[in-house]
């Protein structure tokens, strides 16, 4: 049974295994519930999934809704994004929203505005990460990294 909570799951086991092997040594990951992070207005934000080095902070906010991605769930993390960014300034937060449907239409041009990344996933296994924008790291059994300059989620087939 797919869930929300089994889509976070799965994110994080790709980035344990990528921790593990020592790609991501220099990152620190925290994931779920209890991972929260103030920014610089003092509220603690919960992170779906974080990444954070001295050199880089990404931030995925993963819904699995069971319908369009709105622009409420884009301006949370467009704030979140800002908070943060304030507080951890000059380090760069990029944000990526990961979602098993396609965004309502204005979502898209809402998001290029604050910089953040809209990701569609399709299905709970049919995802990686990259990193560069070229770097693709394949499905959590077999991920591999490179240089690391941003990150987001894509399906594996690269469509």
């Amino acid at each position: 049974m797919q869930t929300g909570a089994n889509y976070e799951l799965l994110a994080r086991k790709l980035i344990d295994s990528l921790q593990a092997s020592g790609q991501l040594a220099e990152y620190e990951g925290g994931s779920g519930p209890r991972n929260r992070m103030a920014g610089a207005s003092g509220y603690k934000h919960q992170i779906d999934l974080s990444l954070q080095s001295e050199k880089a902070l990404f931030l995925l906010e993963l819904k699995y809704l069971g319908k369009p991605v709105g622009v409420a769930e884009l301006l949370i993390l467009a704030s979140r994004k800002a908070d943060l960014e304030a507080r951890f300034a000059p380090t760069p937060v990029h944000a990526s929203l990961v979602t098993t449907m396609k965004p309502s239409r204005n979502v898209r041009p809402l998001a290029a505005h604050f910089g953040v990344n809209i990701d569609f996933v399709a299905d709970l296994s049919s995802y990686a990460l990259t990193f560069d924008l070229n770097r693709f790291l394949g499905h959590v059994e077999s991920a591999q990294a490179a240089d690391i300059v941003s990150a987001s989620f894509i399906p594996a087939n690269g469509a």
